[in-house]
């Protein structure tokens, strides 16, 4: 065969799915066409295009093959495809499912390796012949010129040139001889049906409007079986560590049609990212309770990491572990010498210690319950670390909590000082506290009180702590509003448990300052012992100028475009949503994201967890987690040109090999070019700003979409149906004339509801900025405040209102490309970034109810001494109880982005992160692998 006609077969082209399992062909229940009586042959499967697989074409024997492609997947995770629900059949059909064939094709025409160098080889031969023809026209065509004039002139003709020979690029042996490789022949590719490396499960498809499932279920299997009426399948490629740098085709039969699915494995690495003090600690656990540590996360490699758990000295207590969920069923115990534990890239491992109590109190208190850790394979550089977890001595006195209001655990800041301030509150268990024949001379107070703080500073050499402060009851204050009556479980009666707020000016060195802080209360024994906190701990970089990179770790990481974030307080951690492309050559161009997450401790990279589908290069917008009900997990999506989706904590598994379209997709089924979102108090509802579509459908235009999802015990399970509009700025007439909605970003205000005729728990108020000008859809000049009270209905054209904003003399405030809102309702105020004038304001919120003037105040400048400057600010969030703000800047300068804390109660603002973009460690490199 010519190599001209390999090059007709290796032309692929990749092809658009039309419909997903929420969209189309799987919402169409009104057997239109369908015959009468049982009918076993279906219409062709439609699959779904999240899941990295490309539908492909080749001339076969038989005219154009189909089949579905995937490159360089991990050998040692399962590689899936899920369809659409599958239609055709009559209802009460039973189509027959089976594995044709599954061949291993490595090396040959068809594995994708060498069909890409086949393909890279022609067309570099290709261009080269172009190039040298090019010359050879030029040289004749200067050599008739030269001619003519020796002819005109009387002059000795020149010798023709000869033209320069073309590459024989059709001719199948010189490319391979270009390739330095000659496939192996298909004839000889090894039949591998038997060894169970493909199979296939079926469930059931969700019908989005009448939320109902249809079809049937069946776990993974190999062996053939039957499916029904509106099933969907999901083909998977399961392999092992056996099988990397591999080719494989297997082809399905779904009744009488089939479909044809080839993958290649990439090169197995299994070196981890090095990393040291990845566990923790504790002190003074409680005997009988366990202990969480931080969750760890590993990068660097792309097979499974082994991990090796063993105990010190002490082994009377569990270990138990989760991948990816902290939910306590999903806990499995480790057992040091028996049990198998493995993590990929990106995930994260929870570990947990737990310990035990009984009768003889000497077995049990006072214990080092010790683990060594050892993750990475034999012969790569392994990563160790230890973690003690200390219980009780028998004479402990339990202490006050303290929890951290600002700064953030680590960040760095151009100011000389800075405010330290916090919460400290009396725990249960100092309520709950009794002598009982432990501490019988314990002296118990009548009510629990904080009596004092100390603040320290530790030496960055010696690691020695060094008071600095001590605060008495003087200086800081008792928070009535967070003290509350709680029964005791000693007395069973109310108690009053305290809470109080505390700060303290700290002064700053250059370079690295670290703080610790303990609390004490008034439970004690004797004059020495008094019943104080665990310490706390934040580290603050104070820097004299502005600095290139921060942390140091982020020199080679690359964050060019965070459009939103929201914070996952399970963790302390962050999902950014990134607006760039994480590979070029990504899947079918839908992937122009990257959902990063990075934890707040800023001891890890950015770790990339999957790339959100988009439709096209259209992009990715928002993204949210639910504070009101934390244990769903997962976030939701937004992006152009009107589609939401759901990311499970599976979801956001460390795969980037892919376009992950989520789950329960809402498509052309909500309002268009969704952006930032924010749920009600409860969890229940959330509102997204809103766009005109590009083809100005009118029942789509909005600015305010609202969906209310549906959530059966902890499971998210759905966006619910129906468009979500509940405000637009154009009326009937301006839609008739092409003007745009352009919200650009929303939070909102949720304060307890103090009307007792109301049933509704909160009082509540999206608000919404939107660019002035209509005539356009971008936020390129005046932006509009809007606000909108959350209610049972609403009427779209009249459910808002404009804010007039004034400053505190009463002169009007106007807001220039004003991109992103962040609410404290704890505050009680709101937060406006104007990215013409490099501004932030904070506005007063308290008079919102009644009025539609507010004041507004600049708490953020140019003007401002020792600040980080604002460049182009795309998100800012304060959720989940927060005191402080967290700003997205992406273009402060040309080639750097920045995540910033910003203090609420100073102003004062430091950086979280700040990269330079065009430092990376290889331009080869995609962005998660930076």
């Amino acid at each position: 065969m010519k190599i001209n006609e390999h090059k007709t077969l290796l032309a692929f082209t990749s092809m658009g799915i039309f419909c997903s399992m929420l969209m189309g062909c799987d919402t169409e229940l009104d057997q239109a066409g369908i015959v009468t009586g049982t009918n076993t042959n279906i219409q062709p499967i439609i699959y779904q295009d999240g899941y990295g697989f490309i539908r492909k074409a080749r001339e076969g024997e038989n005219g154009i093959e189909y089949y579905y492609q995937r490159s360089d997947v991990d050998a040692d995770f399962q590689t899936k495809m899920r369809s659409g629900g599958i239609y055709g059949m009559s209802e009460d059909a039973k189509v027959p499912v089976s594995i044709v064939s599954v061949m291993d094709i490595s090396g040959t025409v068809y594995d994708p390796r060498v069909a890409k160098s086949i393909e890279q080889t022609l067309d570099s031969c290709d261009a080269r012949n172009d190039n040298t023809a090019a010359a050879n026209l030029t040289a004749q065509n200067n050599w008739q010129a030269e001619k003519e004039d020796a002819e005109k002139n009387g002059r000795p003709v020149p010798a023709q040139p000869e033209d320069a020979p073309l590459e024989p690029c059709d001719d199948e042996a010189y490319i391979y001889e270009l390739m330095s490789f000659t496939p192996v022949p298909l004839e000889d590719a090894i039949d591998v049906t038997s060894e169970g490396l493909f199979k296939y499960e079926l469930d059931k498809t969700l019908d989005v409007d009448l939320q109902q499932y249809f079809g049937m279920e069946a776990a993974l299997t190999a062996e053939p079986g039957t499916l029904t009426y509106f099933t969907n399948i999901t083909p998977t490629f399961d392999l092992t560590d056996d099988h990397w740098e591999k080719a494989y085709q297997a082809v399905l039969q779904v009744g009488n049609h089939t479909d044809e699915f080839i993958v290649n494995t990439g090169v197995r690495d299994g070196q981890l990212d090095l990393k040291t003090n990845f566990l923790t600690s504790k002190r003074n656990l409680k005997p009988g309770r366990y202990f969480d540590m931080a969750p760890i996360t590993f990068g660097g490699y792309n097979t499974n990491a082994p991990v090796v758990i063993t105990k010190g000295d002490y082994q009377d207590f569990d270990i138990l572990y989760a991948i990816n969920t902290t939910d306590d069923e999903d806990y499995q115990s480790y057992i040091p010498g028996e049990t198998s534990l493995t993590v990929r890239e990106g995930q994260k491992l929870y570990l947990r210690i737990q310990s035990k109590d009984g009768e003889d109190t000497a077995l049990y208190y006072d214990k080092e319950l010790e683990i060594h850790v050892t993750v990475g394979e034999q012969g790569t550089e392994q990563l160790f670390d230890s973690a003690v977890v200390h219980t009780q001595p028998i004479d402990y006195l339990p202490g006050p909590e303290l929890a951290w209001d600002y700064p953030v655990s680590n960040s760095a800041t151009l100011k000389n000082t800075v405010l330290l301030r916090g919460s400290v509150e009396i725990t249960q268990d100092q309520l709950d506290f009794s002598n009982n024949g432990k501490v019988d001379d314990a002296t118990i107070p009548d009510e629990y009180q904080v009596e004092k703080i100390e603040v320290y500073s530790i030496d960055p050499i010696t690691g020695n702590e060094v008071l600095v402060a001590v605060l008495d009851q003087t200086q800081f204050e008792l928070d009535a509003e967070a003290s509350e009556m709680v029964t005791s479980a000693i007395s069973e009666e109310l108690v009053k448990r305290n809470v109080y707020q505390w700060q303290f000016e700290a002064p700053l060195n250059a370079g690295e300052n670290e703080f610790l802080v303990k609390a004490y209360s008034n439970l004690k024994r004797g004059e020495t012992q008094v019943a104080e906190s665990e310490p706390s701990v934040t580290e603050i970089l104070r820097v004299e100028d502005n600095i290139d990179v921060f942390p140091s770790h982020m020199t080679t990481s690359v964050l060019e475009h965070i459009a939103d974030l929201t914070w996952d307080p399970r963790d302390n951690a962050l999902f950014l949503l990134d607006r760039s492309s994480n590979n070029d050559d990504i899947t079918g161009n839908q992937a122009p994201g990257i959902i990063w997450r990075y934890p707040l401790s800023g001891k890890d990279k950015p770790v990339c967890l999957t790339l959100p589908w988009s439709w096209q290069d259209a992009g990715v917008n928002g993204i949210q987690f639910n504070h009101a009900i934390p244990e769903i997990g997962g976030v939701v999506v937004s992006s152009s040109p009107g589609n939401l989706a759901y990311y499970s904590d599976d979801d956001l598994d460390g795969d980037v090999s892919y376009s992950n379209k989520g789950q329960f997709q809402t498509n052309w089924e909500g309002t268009k070019q969704p952006g930032h979102m924010a749920y009600t108090a409860n969890g229940q509802t959330f509102f997204m700003s809103s766009k005109s579509n590009f083809n100005q459908q009118k029942e789509y235009q909005a600015i305010v979409g609202m969906k209310t999802p549906k959530i059966e015990d902890f499971v998210f399970k759905g966006f619910g149906s129906g468009i979500g509009v509940v405000a637009k700025e154009t009326s009937a007439a301006e839609d008739a004339q092409n003007l745009n909605n352009n919200a650009v970003s929303l939070d909102i205000l949720s304060v307890p509801n103090t009307d007792p005729a109301s049933e509704a728990q909160y009082e509540e108020y999206v608000l919404v900025l939107d660019g002035k000008d209509n005539t356009t859809m971008g936020n390129n000049g005046l932006t509009n405040l809007r606000k909108m009270p959350v209610s049972e209905s609403y009427s779209p054209e009249t459910s808002h209102s404009i804010v007039n904003l004034v400053d505190e003399f009463g002169d009007a405030v106007k807001l220039y490309q004003a991109d992103a809102i962040a609410v404290s309702s704890e505050r009680r105020k709101a937060y406006v970034a104007d990215n013409q004038n490099k501004l932030i304001y904070e506005i007063d919120l308290s008079e919102i109810a009644t009025s539609d003037t507010l004041v507004a105040k600049v708490v953020a400048s140019p003007a401002q001494e020792n600040q980080p400057p604002i460049g182009d600010v795309k998100s800012m969030v304060i959720e989940g109880g927060m005191d402080y703000m967290i700003i997205s800047d992406i273009a402060n300068k040309p080639g750097y982005s920045a995540l910033l804390a910003f203090d609420l109660e100073t102003y004062d603002m430091a950086y979280i992160i700040k990269t330079n973009n065009q430092i990376v460690g290889d331009p080869e490199l995609s962005h998660c692998d930076q």
